[in-house]
């Protein structure tokens, strides 16, 4: 069974309802948390979607308190979620991913930890699906070598 990495484009599907919150939720039934792996920063950044749907009022208060709620019990609270962190030399290695990617220093750094995580996993014989919706993204990551799951957006 693959090891899913989920950025922040696809997994806030899961709390906030939009076109491909169907397919990410079945994901999420069918493979357990011990095979998904978010980053921190990924997290932070659903719960800031999150706060911004509430703020333009596509989603209730009460809604952004189910959802961010969610969102915390499936990554911060399931100790079998894997969060990765982004240290500084993430970010000092990903100044290799902006020039040719014409990417932000975040987006840089995350793809950068994601293919590190990737590469250790492939040795051990593990598959690293990429869950994504950002069409950039993918592009990004598919010129990396990593394989993207789904594309939804």
């Amino acid at each position: 069974m693959p090891l899913l990495l989920w950025d922040t484009s696809a997994l806030v599907k899961r709390y906030a309802k939009e076109l491909g919150t169907d397919t990410v939720n079945t994901l999420f039934s069918h493979i357990p948390s011990s095979r998904m792996v978010a980053s921190v920063m990924g997290y932070v950044e659903t719960f800031a979607a999150l706060v911004r749907a509430k703020n333009r009022r596509d989603i209730t208060e009460a809604n952004f308190i189910t959802s961010s709620s969610a969102l915390e019990a499936d990554l911060i609270h399931d100790d079998d979620f894997r969060l990765l962190t982004i240290d500084d030399d993430a970010f000092y290695q990903a100044r290799s991913l902006v020039y040719p990617h014409n990417i932000n220093t975040s987006d840089a750094a995350l793809l950068g930890i994601y293919m590190n995580f990737a590469q250790e996993r492939a040795t051990a014989g593990e598959v690293c699906n990429f869950v994504a919706a950002d069409e950039r993204f993918i592009r990004e990551q598919q010129a990396e070598g990593l394989h993207t799951l789904i594309r939804e957006v």
